[in-house]
């Protein structure tokens, strides 16, 4: 694997457990948050309605993305076996590393599309709310510039 391909594979897998771990905080319960106690609910505004379909979204995302969280576990735990081997097999740590990323790759993937349902059913002025601050969890320092826009920070303006 290049160092290219590597480093982007490293980057969706430290984003996707950042942002896993930011925004979804309660992942360990097996039920989504309560709709009223949702940080994103008093951020944006949300109507009741709004409120029970992000309800209902949480439920979808956590019911998804739990079953694979549990196999990125497993295979953590298998490559942590390896690694304490007195003569530990680099192909098969390397096999495991490439399924924990595979993996991690979904739960992103889970995160991405998630982030997109949640946005359908915000308005304009919720949606500019809710995009700056996730822009706070997915490039920090981003939020210095004032742009609330990860594109403006990495050097790329945004075409609109």
């Amino acid at each position: 694997m290049s160092k290219g391909a590597l480093a982007l594979v490293l980057a969706l897998a430290l984003t996707s457990g950042y942002l896993g771990m930011r925004l979804y905080s309660r992942e360990r319960r097996a039920v989504a948050p309560s709709p009223p106690s949702h940080p994103l609910v008093q951020l944006v505004g949300m109507t009741p309605q709004q409120t029970q379909q992000l309800a209902d979204l949480e439920t979808q995302f956590v019911t998804r993305r739990g079953p694979i969280r549990e196999k990125i576990l497993a295979r953590r735990a298998h490559l942590h076996e390896l690694l304490q081997q007195d003569q530990p097999d680099p192909k098969a740590i390397e096999a495991e590393i490439q399924a924990v990323s595979a993996l991690q790759r979904q739960v992103q993937g889970e995160v991405v599309a998630h982030l997109l349902r949640v946005k359908s059913i915000l308005n304009e002025a919720q949606r500019k709310q809710f995009f700056s601050a996730l822009a706070v969890t997915m490039c920090p320092a981003a939020v210095g510039s004032g742009s609330g826009s990860c594109l403006d920070h990495a050097g790329h303006r945004n075409q609109q």
